[in-house]
């Protein structure tokens, strides 16, 4: 197994791990109403398979708006810079705890979470965002077009940002997964 691929499986283990506790010790499965969205798991291995399709170690830092639980963002770090904003409190310290627990795992120190509303924060900073949407926001979109100059995946079929073109779409295990270029200078 190579370096990248166990760094990754290390990552994998630790959240797998984290949802048998919540369905075990709790009797909670891994979704939640945040107030302002719901938050659902998203599959390890597509995230990663994404990432390793788009390449996004070519990319200097990606944003997971919505980030819950942190795995996106640890998955992105082992790749590049990566950032999670998450609204939800106690989602937001489950991603510094599950960081906290991956601190041994090679280039984790790359990942940082926010607590805050993503429609608040400035995108401008990212080249890359990576949204599991659970609606299609016309606010959110017209504030990328506005914010943002790079690559947007959209993880499942929820959100078709109104007057943008898919660059790429392809399928990964079943999920839908949508690329559009937000460039300003193409």
């Amino acid at each position: 197994m190579s370096k990248t691929n166990e760094h990754f499986m290390n990552v994998k283990n630790v959240y797998d791990d984290f949802y048998k506790f919540l369905l075990v010790k709790h009797g909670m499965f891994p979704v939640k109403d945040t107030e302002i969205g719901y938050w659902g798991v998203s599959v390890s291995e597509e995230v990663h398979e994404i990432f390793n399709r788009i390449e996004l170690e070519k990319f200097n830092h990606i944003i997971d708006l919505g980030s819950g639980d942190g795995k996106v963002v640890m998955i992105a770090s082992l790749f590049t810079k990566a950032t999670g904003i998450e609204f939800d409190p106690w989602l937001h310290n489950t991603s510094l705890d599950i960081k906290n627990k991956l601190v041994h795992t090679p280039h984790v120190n790359r990942a940082n979470f926010i607590n805050g509303d993503f429609m608040e924060h400035n995108l401008s900073q990212y080249d890359v965002i990576f949204m599991n949407p659970d609606k299609n926001d016309g606010k959110l979109t017209e504030k990328i077009k506005n914010e943002f100059n790079g690559k947007l995946i959209v993880y499942g079929p929820h959100h078709n940002p109104d007057g943008m073109e898919i660059e790429n779409k392809f399928d990964v295990n079943g999920t839908y997964v949508s690329i559009y270029n937000f460039s300003k200078n193409e």
